[in-house]
């Protein structure tokens, strides 16, 4: 069911390149139309939009941010010049700010949905995790580059001296790193020369003072922490 209130705007390129674009696709679904498209889009965190082709029915969600990026790129259409033609339509989310407590320290980025909070408690990892847990929440899930910039953005405002790094969401177990609900990653934001090949190195963290690139350690070491709590579910 689509949220009240939420709605889309259509922005239309004749000469629409798909392949400058392919670094903010999600995922594409086949033979939609465009009010399943954009339920597909609200249930996607990270999904900002989508491109729609109207003859093959091809739906490709996406996080490319139009209010930042596209000015140049697209502009509302006086006509729709063909069937075949890729269609962008900027979805306008009414996020559940109620389920974001303010009040607790969380910050609402609406853009994407995103409810976070950075505990600048020194813990070990499985008590950063209880301490999410507390909270109905979860360690931060950064599983695709719109979230890491908006990460990039929120640290550098809570803490502009950056100096620690922080657990965020992801262990290597069996060779393969994994979300806590099991899902395979397949977004990575390594530091060079990481993820050290090490199976002892199971943790994922986020380094601030090394441009919010990531690292792989043991879980011997203590960080603070940043928690998301899921405002889709």
């Amino acid at each position: 069911m689509v949220e009240s209130g939420s709605h889309i705007r259509g922005y239309a390129d004749s000469n629409y390149d798909y392949s400058t674009l392919q670094t903010w696709k999600l995922s594409e679904i086949s033979d939609v139309c465009r009010f399943r498209c954009l339920q597909l889009c609200l249930q996607v965190g990270e999904c900002l939009g989508f491109f729609l082709q109207q003859e093959s029915k091809m739906c490709h969600l996406s996080s490319f941010d139009y209010i930042s990026t596209a000015t140049a790129i697209y502009s509302p259409p006086a006509v729709v010049l063909s069937s075949t033609q890729w269609i962008y339509y900027h979805v306008v989310k009414d996020c559940m700010e109620s389920k974001c407590p303010s009040e607790f320290g969380y910050t609402l980025i609406p853009e994407i949905c995103f409810c976070i909070k950075w505990y600048e408690d020194i813990v070990f990892h499985s008590l950063s995790k209880e301490f999410c847990r507390h909270d109905g929440a979860q360690l931060v899930r950064i599983d695709s580059l719109i979230k890491q910039l908006y990460i990039n953005d929120y640290l550098s405002q809570v803490e502009p001296n950056p100096v620690s790094a922080k657990f965020i969401q992801g262990e290597l177990v069996n060779g393969k790193w994994l979300y806590d609900d099991g899902t395979e990653m397949s977004y990575f934001n390594w530091l060079p020369g990481k993820p050290a090949v090490d199976d002892t190195y199971y943790i994922l963290n986020i380094v601030s003072r090394s441009d919010y690139m990531w690292k792989n350690i043991r879980d011997i070491f203590e960080r603070s922490f940043i928690c998301e709590i899921d405002l889709q579910n």
